[in-house]
């Protein structure tokens, strides 16, 4: 039985959250303030680490309020809980990432690998939201996943009763399922659970990039795409999760499209031969008298025109051609210089 729990309640962990909480403002527990405790800091922390150790912590009840934004109710903690939940991820994040290569992503990292992607010719895309992610989330599997993941349960209990410890509004699916917004390990939680959704896509080798609740699945053509998207469906039916009903449909990567509020890279296709030999015969050119010239060159033993002459003196410099006049100086060798070619 590992002892995740004790590295919770340590001072060290616990001095190490305090960093990131609110010190001048909020209540540390229901009817007292932090400005109240703060001369007595210290024996309300060692308190509560003796209370983690022997097992009876219990947490304040959760408050909430309302939000103009999409999630509507947001539970509110006070100090003395987000405390914990804080020590508890400390422990959790490095233990996530050193057994299961899982850690936490920002949008610029995410947005990012999309870039990459794109750039190595996945460049086309189909991006797709979860519906309510948090709300369908059930206590039961994912904190069978954090036992399995810690082997400690008085830490997944404490975790149990952070989960449980929320008002109605926060539930609308009911007791067992949801994990509350607000809560601290809210994001920790979402991501252990849709873990398993990571590793089925990346088993069935599907190339996809999400963040939280977000996700764009990539290849290299529609097919790549389409059938990568139902094994994705696939896999959120069996989770109890859905997709919501404005998923975007397969598309080439564009500045037209977005993903995480980003605007997604144009794609550069990549001229192969074949690609060159269609285009040639559209505009009933050939690379025929091109070959026959660099053969009498090499005959006659000229030197071709773009090596440089012995008697020149200074040498050109080349100015880089921008890149908003390739589309014109192509349409121009498209129609004048190729041309010219069948008529020599």
């Amino acid at each position: 039985m590992s002892n995740y729990i004790e590295k919770a309640a340590s001072p060290q962990i616990l001095n190490y959250a305090w960093q990131f909480l609110p010190h001048d403002r909020g209540n540390w527990v229901c009817g007292l303030s932090v400005e109240e405790i703060r001369p007595n800091l210290i024996r309300h922390v060692g308190e509560l680490s003796e209370q983690l150790l022997r097992g009876n912590y219990k947490p304040e009840p959760m408050c909430y309020r309302y939000s103009n934004r999409e999630r509507g109710v947001i539970g509110v903690l006070t100090v003395r809980d987000q405390l914990v939940q804080f020590a508890i991820l400390s422990v959790l994040e490095p233990l996530a990432k050193a057994k299961i290569n899982f850690g936490r992503m920002t949008k610029e990292t995410a947005f990012a690998q999309v870039r990459d992607l794109v750039g190595d010719g996945y460049v086309w895309v189909r991006s797709g939201k979860i519906e309510d992610c948090l709300d369908n989330i059930p206590h039961k599997t994912v904190l069978k996943m954090l036992q399995k993941l810690s082997g400690d349960r008085a830490l997944v209990k404490v975790v149990r009763d952070c989960l449980n410890n929320r008002p109605a509004d926060l539930a609308p699916l009911g007791e067992g399922m949801g994990v509350p917004v607000g809560m601290v390990l809210a994001e920790f939680l979402c991501q252990l659970y849709l873990h398993r959704f990571d590793q089925r896509l990346r088993n069935k080798r599907v190339t996809v990039v999400r963040f939280q609740d977000n996700f764009v699945v990539l290849g290299a053509d529609k097919v790549a795409v389409t059938s990568g998207w139902q094994v994705a469906e696939r896999q959120l039916h069996k989770m109890g999760l859905t997709l919501t009903a404005h998923s975007e449909a397969v598309v080439q990567s564009s500045s037209r499209q977005k993903f995480l509020g980003k605007r997604l890279p144009n794609a550069q296709p990549r001229w192969q031969w074949e690609d060159v030999r269609r285009l040639l015969s559209r505009c009933n050119a050939s690379l025929l008298p091109v070959k026959v010239k660099i053969a009498r060159w090499f005959e006659k033993g000229e030197k071709p025109p773009w090596e440089p002459s012995e008697t020149a003196s200074i040498e050109p410099v080349v100015q880089p051609i921008p890149v908003s006049r390739w589309p014109r100086l192509w349409n121009r060798v498209r129609h004048g210089a190729l041309m010219s070619l069948t008529q020599k």
